[in-house]
């Protein structure tokens, strides 16, 4: 059965354009008086994003829920400027890491992340084996409204989340479980990699462990026409399903799979020495993947142009400096954007000795590997960035954590954000927005102003109303399922406005 892939919201990002340096529009640090971890965040349609990670602070600081066992889920859901719109957090009696976030096609959220704990505190479903997957699903406003744990006997760490056309997800995850618990899937060697296809409700509808006899780590997941591609780091021969050999000290392995698990096709990219994963985009004519590679003291950032059968149709070696950790990189028609960190070391007052540094740092580059210009948010301490991305206003976020002194420092670890303003005018929207159309069971109301009161009618095409709800929020999900495909009309009221939109029911 062919599954696709749902792009959960169509709305134009201009992003950074020209190379021209952007201005920092603002930064945030968020955390309670302990450790705070910020492992990954999304853009959401009404211009904000969520924030997620794990946290070791009780109801201090930022945070405002106490804390269940040792590191829980900790979730920030803020607006375009940066302010908490609400926050939620979740935990058992043990460590449980949150490490992936995905909008959902009714408004909400779907968080995955790996889970140590039984039942206990938030979570309703024991443990299966050492580490878990714990999957929860909110709504709109951050509510929970089901949760599962899905493993085998060993251990289960999510990686990442790719929503589907269908309201289902494909999970990606490195596993070293056997046959056990939910997982059907043989086990290849140390560690594999793993995809979980799910319904809407999170039941499993296959799973597939991808790996050979050492370690393979899963790092990205993404769309294909056939169906799936997906990339990580290597360190198995060619064993198992792996039809490829890696180098000793690691290389790239990159797999397409069909709408069913079923490998299309696979390849590995080696270097001289070992290579670390950056990224991968998707491009008109195959794919860009970029990764760091080592040959003897030097260090080296690979641009690869890959077919869509993975062949190599250009590459591109741009040395960069040893103490550059490269985590995003944005390509465009005139450059590359690069954000990275930049490690070394600093000694503050009064200390007698120097302490490990890092610090974000964005450049812009030609594509012949030049630095026209680059920018090292300066503060005091230890900041790492996690990832950068795109913001619906066009603007980027720089994301991490941070022990530094020199901002709003809440407890020994931190979220920290730097949100670069867009180079070129927002342009204007339309004061009601509808996604995604068309849609099989949900569409999502946006209202691009304030308002008081709010509610939308639905019409079919004779005029005959069918469903009127009240909006109490910006975005607000309004269910169509029960209605046959067809086309409908869509007003929404707010205060003393009226807008009309034809969606299309599948």
């Amino acid at each position: 059965m062919k599954t696709a892939v749902y792009t959960m919201c169509l709305f134009l990002v201009t992003g950074l354009v020209n190379g021209q340096q952007p201005k920092i529009q603002w930064e945030k640090t968020i955390g309670g008086t302990s450790s705070d971890y910020l492992y990954n965040a999304v853009g959401t349609p009404d211009d904000g994003f969520l924030l997620v990670g794990s946290s070791t602070s009780a109801a201090t600081g930022d945070k405002t829920k106490a804390n269940q066992g040792g590191l829980d889920y900790f979730i920030w859901k803020m607006d375009a400027a940066g302010h908490q719109e609400w926050q939620q957090s979740f935990g058992g009696d043990q460590d449980d890491y949150l490490t992936a976030v995905s909008l959902t096609n009714d408004g909400g959220y779907l968080l995955a992340g790996s889970s140590f704990s039984t039942i206990s505190g938030d979570k309703t479903s024991d443990k299966l084996g050492e580490e878990d997957l714990w999957l929860i699903k909110l709504d709109t406003a951050g509510y929970p409204q089901w949760q599962k744990t899905i493993g085998g006997s060993g251990v289960e760490q999510a990686v990442g989340i790719l929503p589907l056309a269908s309201g289902g997800f494909l999970i990606s995850a490195d596993t070293n479980s056997a046959i056990s618990g939910t997982k059907q899937s043989e086990s290849f060697g140390a560690m594999d990699y793993w995809v979980v296809q799910l319904d809407p409700q999170g039941n499993i509808q296959w799973e597939q462990s991808y790996g050979g006899l050492g370690d393979d780590h899963i790092k990205a997941l993404f769309p294909s026409p056939r169906g799936y591609v997906f990339i990580g780091e290597s360190y198995s021969p060619a064993s198992g399903n792996k039809t490829t050999d890696s180098h000793q000290q690691g290389s790239l392995w990159l797999v397409e799979i069909d709408f069913e698990g079923n490998i299309l096709h696979q390849a590995e990219f080696l270097a001289d020495g070992p290579s670390n994963y950056v990224d991968l985009k998707a491009e008109e004519d195959g794919w860009l993947l970029s990764a760091t590679t080592w040959q003897n003291t030097k260090k080296s950032l690979e641009l690869l142009h890959l077919n869509s059968d993975f062949s190599v149709t250009n590459r591109q070696s741009i040395e960069i400096p040893v103490n550059l950790r490269p985590t995003t990189l944005m390509s465009q028609s005139d450059g590359l954007w690069l954000f990275a960190n930049q490690a070394g070391f600093s000694q503050g007052k009064g200390d007698s000795f120097s302490r490990p540094s890092s610090r974000y740092l964005v450049s812009w580059l030609s594509h012949q590997g030049d630095v026209r210009w680059q920018e090292v948010l300066k503060n005091e301490g230890f900041t790492y960035m996690s990832k950068a991305f795109t913001t619906r206003d066009g603007g980027i976020v720089l994301m991490g954590n941070s022990n530094q002194t020199t901002t709003a420092n809440r407890g020994l670890e931190d979220f920290y954000l730097v949100k670069l303003a867009p180079t070129t005018a927002d342009e204007k929207r339309q004061a009601v927005e509808i996604y995604p159309i068309p849609t099989r069971d949900y569409i999502n109301v946006l209202i691009n102003e304030p308002f008081t009161q709010a509610s939308v009618e639905l019409f079919d095409l004779h005029g005959r109303k069918l469903k009127s709800q009240t909006l109490c929020n910006r975005l607000t999900p309004v269910d169509v399922s029960g209605f046959p495909s067809g086309v409908y009309l869509l007003v929404t009221h707010y205060d003393h406005h009226n807008h009309s939109l034809k969606i299309i029911k599948k």
